[in-house]
């Protein structure tokens, strides 16, 4: 099911992984990096969560940003953290 494979994208793994190891909302997502021939490449991030009943989506593009695992998915985790009222210590998720 392509569902279970965006899941795994945020478990052990995963590349975004360690942006949501500890998270205490599971998500389902895709990173990417979209080549540029006139500079660094573009990352970018989509998800939805909860994976089990997705509430909220999101589609984060960081355009120089490099891989989308590095520069768009802590922006996606931060926006996820807002929409379900985590703080940054809430069962140890570090909010980049």
């Amino acid at each position: 099911m392509i569902g279970e494979a965006l899941h795994e994208v945020a478990l052990p793994g995963g590349t975004a992984a360690r942006i949501f190891q500890g998270f205490p909302v599971s998500i389902a997502g895709k990173t990417g990096t979209a080549e540029n021939s006139q500079g660094e490449d573009h990352g970018w991030f989509v998800a939805y969560a909860p994976f089990e009943d997705p509430q909220i989506v999101v589609a984060v593009i960081v355009e120089h940003g490099g891989y989308g695992a590095e520069s768009a998915a802590p922006v996606a985790k931060k926006i996820f953290a807002a929409a379900f009222n985590i703080s940054s210590t809430a069962n140890n998720a570090k909010v980049y």
